[in-house]
């Protein structure tokens, strides 16, 4: 089967490690923004409101997720906090670029972000889970400039026989040692310091996501995808017949994360829009409503995030032979 997926709809949720913390969704409270990322409870500050804008791209535009929070400090005094905003696990077989064209305002003024690359190695592990292995990188000298540069690097032997020891997977291209890589999954943190004055404050996020890709060649394979994308009635009358093949374009965004903050979302806005009106949309959980012909919205009110927004975009459907509809 053809499948080419990102992984953007995994959280291993384990609060004591970076394995946890980092995922897509909501800015988070670090209690080291830099280095081993924990989670941290913040019990003076709420989420008001978050507008959570998913676009599809076409022809035209870039594909974009925009993101819009409004907290509440009910501190008497301002707090500065270390935040830090983690995107979408990037797998190295769909090659790691970077450069998410991340932008961030606080009160409408731009706000300097640090950039992190955060590696994984999920192959050597006996339990498939993955772990960040940036202690390893670090002993190996391989050090964060050359890391936030790309997942190619130059190896010495030390440097090997260093992750061979941490049981870290690296390979390289035949005998080039100066064209290594590391680990099987990438991820960008971006952090900042914010100062959370008494009474209201709006974070706005804006980024280009790593979109993954889904090829279904046949109605089985079309099957696998029903419950990944919580197909409805007319999603499957499309998508699954016989004979029927189409491609798709996978969106994720993991909104656990805000459930560190205290209580619940007050007020939850969700916005998807697709790029072009002949494609087909379908997402968990299923919810909202169709507004016009590339547009869904949906309003909820005390959201307790949970789980992950999987977000499917076909955008060619075909006979088995390749013809379009």
């Amino acid at each position: 089967m053809r499948f080419v997926f990102l992984a953007l709809i995994q959280m291993l949720m384990v609060s004591a490690t970076i394995q946890g913390a980092l995922a897509n969704g909501a800015p988070y409270v670090p209690e080291n923004a830099m280095g081993g990322i924990k989670f941290k409870n913040n019990e003076f500050i709420s989420i008001e409101e978050e507008v959570l804008h998913i676009v599809k791209g076409n022809e035209h535009k870039e594909s974009k997720i925009r993101v819009s929070y409004t907290f509440r400090s009910f501190a008497s005094q301002p707090i500065t906090l270390d935040i830090a905003f983690p995107t979408a696990r990037s797998d190295f077989e769909m090659g790691y670029e970077g450069g998410l064209d991340f932008k961030l305002t606080a009160d409408g003024k731009d706000v300097t972000t640090k950039r992190r690359v955060v590696y994984f190695d999920t192959v050597s592990n006996k339990n498939h889970e993955a772990r960040d292995i940036s202690s390893s990188l670090e002993r190996a000298r391989i050090s964060q400039s050359n890391i936030n540069k790309g997942f190619y690097f130059s190896l010495s032997e030390e440097a090997k026989s260093i992750l061979k020891e941490e049981g870290v997977q690296f390979s390289c291209q035949g005998d080039d040692d100066k064209t290594c890589w590391i680990g099987d999954t990438v991820q960008e943190v971006f952090t900042w310091q914010q100062v959370f004055k008494p009474g209201l404050t709006k974070i706005e996020v804006s980024y280009q996501p790593k979109e993954g890709e889904i090829y279904a060649s046949s109605h089985e394979e079309a099957k696998d995808y029903r419950d990944m994308f919580c197909f409805d009635k007319p999603v499957e009358l499309a998508l699954i017949k016989p004979g029927r093949s189409w491609h798709g374009i996978t969106v994720g965004y993991i909104w656990d994360t805000a459930r560190y903050w205290k209580g619940p979302i007050k007020n939850f806005h969700l916005i998807i829009e697709k790029g072009d009106p002949g494609d087909i949309v379908s997402y968990c959980p299923t919810v909202g409503r169709k507004i016009s012909p590339t547009r869904f919205e949906w309003h909820t009110t005390n959201f307790v995030p949970k789980g992950t927004l999987s977000v499917l975009f076909v955008t060619s459907v075909g006979d088995a032979s390749g013809a379009r509809d």
